[in-house]
Formats: C-alpha cells, structure tokens, sequence
C-alpha cells in the first residue's frame, strides 16, 4: 500500500487512491491492485477486500510526527466515544481542539474508514505526548502543535 501512497503523492492530480491486496479485487484476482483517482469521493464499493485512501497532510500550524500511521496507544485526553465526526469532521477541527485543549501538544487524524477499528467514522485523538509507539492503519496520519 505504501507504493500505491507514493504513486498517488507524486502525481498532481491525485486526490485519492484505492488498494486491494493480493486477491482483493473482484476483477484481478492473483495480484495487488493500486488505482489512483482525481477525487476524492467514493462512487461505489468493490470487493472483496479494497480500501480507498487519501493522502494526508498536517494543517498549517502543526508538523508531521513520524511516519503515515504513527501512533500513541490508546484514546488520548478524551473519552473515547468523544473522537469521532459528530465532533471533529474535518483535520482542521481536531487542530482546533488540539490548540483549544491546555495539555494537548499533538493530534492524530484519521479520515473515513482510515481507523482500522472505526470504519464509517473520522477519528481525532488528543495526546499530551510527541512520541509514538505503534502504527495504527490503514490511514491516519500523527501532526504535533508547530
């Protein structure tokens, strides 16, 4: 998936990207597949096992800490019913209440489905810690206060 990542941030018009792995799509059966789109909504589901991704980038006012999917174990400074899109739909809200949060010194983001336990769901998790200690997949990314 990190190459399909790659292809994806080094081409202009890519706003998003799907992975399927090997065996995981319908129509390819016996290889990976990586296919790169120019936007960034779902028009429909495949299968049988296909994710669609998009690449992830810090807001301005924080920097990226560690690798895609870098992560702290856990649920942060908040309970963790309180991380999701009825809060936080955007990176830039969860930056927000990074910044409104007096111990809050990093964020991690990750957009729908890319919490590998929260499908159909944004996650925002607040941490008092600028060091990772797990990767959580399939796409999140960690930023901390600049």
């Amino acid at each position: 998936m990190e190459d399909c990542l790659d292809a994806c941030e080094a081409n202009a018009n890519c706003e998003s990207f799907t992975w399927a792995p090997m065996d995981g799509d319908q129509n390819h059966p016996g290889t990976s597949v990586c296919t790169l789109y120019d936007e960034a909504e779902p028009l429909n589901t495949w299968g049988p096992r296909q994710i669609m991704c998009q690449p992830l980038e810090c807001p301005a006012g924080s920097d990226q800490i560690g690798e895609l999917n870098a992560d702290i174990e856990g649920c942060g400074l908040l309970e963790c019913d309180d991380r999701y899109q009825d809060d936080y739909a955007t990176m830039q809200d969860c930056l927000d209440a990074c910044v409104a949060h007096d111990d809050c010194v990093s964020f991690t983001w990750a957009p729908m489905n890319g919490d590998q336990n929260h499908p159909g769901h944004t996650v925002c998790t607040l941490y008092d810690s600028v060091t990772p200690n797990r990767q959580w997949a399939p796409n999140q990314i960690m930023c901390g206060l600049a």
